[in-house]
């Protein structure tokens, strides 16, 4: 806590009049050596800005621009200094840690067709019946990285170049799973259609 200057001047006039000082002192909760660098300088200390640590801004926008999802301690290991010197820096540069996954076959343009298309025939009478395959990986993917702030961050994951995985196929129909089979093998379409 600092001491505003007239609390300091007003208790170096009273410690005059004051038979021991560090009695008086104890009273107030001030040490000596306070008090005799009070009476030294009365005006408080200016606190300085500390300096950002030596980590060059063009090296760590280019290390986030080709590195998105990589950790700290990987950011670290590349550039050479401690990881709260470049959370501090990413902070400084307003790069923040986001989701990055985004799937490669996703079309956003297809979405609203399809719903259309799923209306009409659940309309109509048809059962929908959801087929689909999934699977359980034995090596896990990144699902954030960091971009500046207002940016997305793009990163994409291959799901078809896992060889390590047990697939999953399975179907839904009004909220009950059905027909489910494991299958330790890459999925193609004869599995798929047939398996």
């Amino acid at each position: 806590m600092t001491y505003p200057v007239h609390f300091r001047k007003k208790i170096i006039e009273q410690a005059k009049k004051a038979e021991r000082i560090v009695d008086f002192l104890k009273i107030y909760g001030i040490s000596t050596s306070t008090f005799y660098a009070w009476k030294k300088e009365i005006q408080p200390k200016k606190r300085h800005q500390k300096k950002p640590r030596t980590i060059h801004t063009e090296d760590l926008l280019n290390d986030v621009k080709c590195f998105p999802e990589a950790t700290l301690a990987e950011r670290t290991a590349r550039i050479g200094t401690t990881q709260s010197a470049i959370c501090k820096a990413l902070r400084r540069l307003k790069i923040s840690r986001k989701k990055t996954l985004h799937h490669p076959q996703a079309d956003e343009q297809k979405r609203p067709r399809f719903k259309e298309e799923l209306t009409a025939y659940s309309e109509v009478g048809y059962n929908i019946v959801y087929l689909d395959e999934s699977r359980f990986e034995k090596q896990t993917f990144r699902t954030h990285g960091y971009a500046p702030v207002g940016e997305k961050c793009q990163a994409t994951h291959n799901w078809q170049k896992m060889a390590t995985r047990t697939n999953a196929i399975g179907a839904i129909r009004e909220g009950n799973l059905f027909a489910l089979r494991l299958f330790d093998c890459p999925i193609d379409s004869d599995i798929f259609m047939f398996g």
